[in-house]
């Protein structure tokens, strides 16, 4: 029981940190997409004001190319944290399930005065 509960609690511990991990794999590209909006808003209120007179193709391709650096940076944090937090969730599980496999092992042990029993009922070194 003690191994048990000591296993729970490092699980939540590493856990703790997955969660913001975590949103902020699913919230970054929002926030690119944002910044896309925002600057495809810019460039059409640019294009407007250039058809209504002065030619600023330079400025409206600039509010063009903020809006996809955005997309882009949003983009470039949420893949590396969506990796990132796959592989210390899977690291997590599979620590929990080592732990708790020794524990039983363990437990095993000390309760039958000897070694683990293999799958055949014999103990480990004897032959069936």
């Amino acid at each position: 029981e003690m191994v048990s509960a000591t296993i729970d609690r490092e699980r939540l511990r590493y856990d703790r940190f997955l969660s913001v991990l975590g949103t902020l794999a699913n919230n970054a590209p929002f926030i690119g997409l944002f910044g896309t909006v925002i600057g495809i808003l810019n460039a059409f209120g640019l294009l407007a004001s250039a058809l209504a007179g002065s030619s600023r193709s330079e400025m409206i391709m600039g509010s063009i190319s903020e809006a996809l650096v955005a997309t882009a940076v949003g983009l470039a944090v949420a893949i590396p944290a969506v990796v990132a937090f796959n592989a210390f969730k899977n690291k997590t599980r599979t620590e929990a399930v080592t732990a708790s496999t020794c524990a039983r092992v363990i437990g095993v042990v000390a309760f039958s005065g000897g070694e683990p029993e293999n799958a055949t009922g014999s103990k480990h070194g004897e032959r069936s």
